[in-house]
């Protein structure tokens, strides 16, 4: 591993990975990040390389295990694509105009 494909801590995985310290924790654990660590006498010390992170983007964008953008897993179903989000709105957006148009006919509101 060379020293300039070395990310020393949370803080800089995070930002190549463009997400938080502590989501990167959580893919770690959750989704198998490839981090390493070595064990000091007071606690251990994180590093990654950004080889094996790209690596690791890349096979999770293929295989839509992860939502990156959002960093979530595929399968927990709060992954919604683009066209999926723009259909829930306009499914919500039409029935709160449903319930309005009710509401003004049953008199229990008044125009606007």
């Amino acid at each position: 591993m060379a020293d300039d494909d070395l990310l020393r801590g949370w803080k800089e995985i995070a930002t190549f990975l463009r997400t938080t310290d502590r989501t990167a924790q959580r893919w770690e654990s959750s989704l198998d990040l490839p981090v390493h660590r070595i064990e000091t006498s007071r606690s251990a010390v994180v590093f990654a390389s950004r080889r094996e992170l790209g690596t690791w983007v890349r096979r999770a964008h293929t295989t839509e295990t992860v939502d990156v953008a959002v960093g979530l897993p595929a399968d927990s179903g709060m992954s919604f694509s683009a066209g999926d989000r723009i259909k829930r709105g306009v499914i919500w957006g039409t029935a709160a105009v449903m319930v309005a148009m009710y509401l003004l006919r049953m008199g229990r509101i008044g125009p606007f």
